[in-house]
């Protein structure tokens, strides 16, 4: 584990352990996503819409069986198998949205490059309404 001290309290630190902070960054790849989105909604931003909703049916079709699963593991008092089941599904989830957003954001950012349509000014694009 890794201390900082936080820069605007002297006496308190911030503890992160180092295997967090080596992985990805869902704020940074999401934010990429979106700002290329952003700059051709159609079809891009529609694409991307179409993408998440398919992966949150997906996930709400499997989530009834895994909470099943650990409620099982709990009512048989295996708690640290309750928790590795929920967790396993977790991490999987968001290993897959990673994988996903990376896919879109590098696909829509070479068609952009291609079409020569990336927003190269200072002035932040952005479709009036998303939903």
């Amino acid at each position: 584990m890794f201390a900082i001290r936080a820069p605007d309290k002297c006496n308190s630190l911030h503890l992160v352990p180092q295997g967090i902070e080596t992985g990805p960054s869902a704020f940074v790849s999401f934010k990429r996503l979106m700002h290329i989105a952003f700059q051709q909604p159609d079809p891009i931003l529609t694409e991307v819409w179409t993408h998440w909703r398919a992966i949150e049916a997906q996930t709400n079709r499997e989530l009834p069986e895994v909470l099943h699963a650990a409620s099982l593991l709990l009512e048989a008092d295996e708690e640290v198998l309750a928790s590795r089941v929920l967790t396993e599904f977790s991490h999987a989830r968001f290993d897959c949205a990673m994988a996903d957003c990376a896919a879109l954001a590098d696909a829509a950012y070479a068609r952009l490059r291609a079409l020569g349509a990336l927003n190269m000014t200072r002035t932040l694009l952005s479709p009036d309404q998303i939903w």
